[in-house]
């Protein structure tokens, strides 16, 4: 445990995550530390949490079966009254039947692992297989974690795709030889606020003869005419679809289900240790659920004020120079890049009695923080106002201009359209700021250390116009790949980047050849890989044609270059 004790010391000086307690429960506004504040970051969207109607219902739960249930649903803790949820949840979402847990990410980690491995567990009953089944997972990178770790306790074989990069998923899709290929996606993604594109999903799922997992732990009460979710937001049904979703946030109280075919959930509550392993939520929790689906329907004026201050909030920001990741859904997250400056602007908000949850490494990649905004069906015109004031107040801490980037809804857009990156102007002012911090901070020593720089950099070169032109052409080739938005295609990043790499080397010769294509390289990676950011490529072919790239442009630097070159070259 020396470790432990480590880390433990660490943290106690870092103090990376100051966990706050709370005297109340934000719906939305809440008591901490002894004042009244406002949340612009819960779950609990529709206010549902402190409505008398499901307090109501959990007391009546709590006087007939008391506080909660000890037992397991296989071993004599099987109350009616799940069954009935159940039901109702299937219902819901349009399925034969439904199953409850303890937690939305219980719920994950169980089914997940679950669904490849049923036939091992059927085999202890008796069951034979007449051959061997393989299963694959296919999962959006921005999946929540809860999806990625069931995945990885199943054993099957899995892919990540590029988010919301339909093209990649069917290139991966394509070459799979699993018998069972299931696609795994949120549904609302909680950090950027895009809506999965479930209808081309399902139009791939058809084609690849593949079953679509949609976690809508998000869109559960808050998306469709009727608040049904994902799927009643873009009008389909399939029997390709297992619906997931939390209890814990529209519907304001604690648990997560699956609702699917009736066989498949026959053979979760048998195979899935989840389910029948440990308790379920308290019996209070399941009437008040039950008594929340019903208010979501009953109430639809709850939904239209939560839409009503979403579109209101879009307006208002419209006029500042933030930039909105999203604005499909009732998270609308305001991109700062910095995770240094998200955290100045979260407490800059607290003091003025707005909480905010300033979202930063790991939970999104480095560079690419921002404040998490989530509406409210009870906030008021009056406090919407308050947070923008603040945030146009103090709007000369990202700049006075207005970002060029776009804003993309996940679900405007088509299979074939190009994924814009929006953090990428946010990442190179967070680096430009960076760097010209840490030039100030040393002031002499910094300008010098500068300067020796720029002279060891002088001396590869002979000419301080070869290297200017050197550095110009590599800025230029990384700035065009990022204007034009390149669609993850390897061999438009060989082309784009071979051609200023042979201009060099004919040139300058191999060594800064070497040199741009080392640039290139981490640039590539930067700016067409993602998932390196959050330390993590899950798809091999991507390495293997990065690394093919750079062994490529090696090569055309050793054949076409020559060290005399460097000392013959003439102005440009």
């Amino acid at each position: 445990m020396r470790e432990m004790r480590n880390i433990a010391a660490w943290l106690a000086e870092a103090a990376p995550h100051e966990i706050e307690c709370v005297e109340s429960l934000p719906s939305p506004t809440f008591r901490a530390k002894g004042s009244e504040q406002v949340s612009f970051s819960t779950n609990n969207y529709l206010a549902l949490a402190s409505s008398p109607r499901l307090i109501a219902a959990a007391r009546q739960g709590l006087e007939r079966y008391g506080v909660g249930n000890c037992e397991s649903r296989l071993l004599g803790g099987n109350l009616e009254i799940y069954d009935a949820l159940e039901s109702k949840l299937a219902k819901l979402k349009h399925k034969e039947s439904a199953v409850l847990f303890a937690t939305g990410y219980l719920t994950n980690l169980g089914v997940l692992s679950t669904l490849p491995r049923a036939g091992q567990y059927a085999r202890i009953y008796g069951y034979r297989s007449h051959g061997t089944h393989s299963y694959a997972y296919f999962g959006d990178q921005f999946n929540h974690l809860s999806i990625r770790e069931g995945i990885r306790m199943s054993g099957a074989d899995h892919h990540a795709f590029r988010h919301g990069d339909l093209d990649h998923l069917e290139t991966l899709l394509k070459k799979s030889d699993a018998d069972s290929r299931i696609i795994v996606t949120d549904g609302v993604f909680s950090q950027d606020g895009d809506i999965a594109d479930l209808p081309g999903l399902l139009a791939l799922a058809e084609r690849y003869d593949a079953m679509v997992y949609v976690d809508d732990a998000h869109g559960t009460g808050v998306l469709g005419k009727h608040g049904e979710g994902t799927s009643e937001h873009f009008g389909v049904k399939s029997q390709r679809l297992i619906h997931m979703g939390t209890l814990s946030k529209a519907y304001g109280a604690i648990g997560g289900f699956v609702a699917t075919d009736g066989y498949i959930a026959e053979i979760l509550r048998l195979s899935c240790a989840a389910y029948g392993f440990t308790s379920t939520l308290p019996p209070d929790q399941a009437l008040a659920v039950s008594e929340a689906i019903d208010a979501v329907r009953e109430e639809p004026e709850r939904r239209q004020r939560l839409w009503a201050n979403q579109r209101y909030l879009v307006a208002q920001m419209a006029r500042l120079p933030y930039e909105l990741v999203s604005t499909a859904t009732p998270i609308v997250p305001i991109m700062i890049g910095d995770e240094t400056l998200a955290d100045r602007y979260a407490a800059l908000l607290a003091a003025e009695g707005i909480h905010i949850d300033a979202v930063k490494f790991p939970a999104v990649p480095m560079g690419k923080a921002r404040l998490r905004v989530q509406l409210n069906a009870g906030h008021t015109r009056a406090q919407i106002d308050h947070f923008v004031g603040i945030l146009d107040e103090n709007q000369d801490l990202v700049g006075g201009e207005k970002p060029c980037a776009k804003i993309v809804a996940m679900s405007s857009r088509t299979s074939g359209s190009a994924v814009v990156r929006p953090w990428a102007k946010a990442a190179f002012t967070a680096l430009e700021r960076t760097a010209n911090s840490a030039v100030s901070a040393f002031g002499w020593l910094g300008g010098k250390t500068s300067a020796g720089f720029a002279s060891i950099a002088r001396s590869v070169s002979p000419r301080r116009y070869q290297l200017s032109a050197l550095l110009n052409l590599v800025t230029l080739a990384t700035a065009i790949l990022v204007a034009v938005d390149l669609y993850f295609d390897i061999p438009h990043l060989i082309f784009a980047y071979l051609l200023p790499i042979l201009f060099v080397t004919i040139k300058f010769g191999r060594f800064p050849a070497f040199f741009a294509t080392a640039v290139c390289g981490l640039c590539a990676s930067l700016f067409l890989y993602e998932p390196l950011l959050s330390f993590r490529i899950d798809d091999r072919q991507d390495i293997a044609e990065l690394a093919g790239f750079c062994v490529i442009a090696s090569l055309i630097s050793y054949v076409f270059g020559s060290p005399a070159k460097i000392f013959t070259s003439r102005r440009i």
